[in-house]
């Protein structure tokens, strides 16, 4: 199912906010409530699509705004973003 999280107003209403939540619940397969590279690279490959390492750090890095080294809750938006202009999918 494709996602839409988008919109023009750059805030999110609580039904998207709760659809990146439970994107990111998917995603976790450790359940640590945040997402790591491996996990991302992981979302592609269940897509179908092969994604290198480099690639799954630079987008890691490009919305790990606190720098830690993972994607939390708050970061999603931005993950999700990035990953759709770069790459012109989706993470559902």
């Amino acid at each position: 199912m494709p996602m839409c999280i988008a919109n023009s107003k750059g805030f999110l209403s609580p039904d998207e906010k709760e659809q990146l939540r439970s994107i990111l619940v998917k995603l976790d397969k450790n359940k640590d409530n945040r997402l790591s590279w491996k996990e991302i690279a992981a979302a592609f490959k269940d897509q179908g699509m092969s994604m290198t390492r480099w690639r799954a750090i630079r987008a890691l890095h490009h919305a790990d705004r606190d720098g830690d080294g993972f994607i939390d809750e708050d970061e999603m938006k931005e993950l999700v973003r990035h990953v759709a202009a770069k790459w012109g999918v989706s993470l559902d």
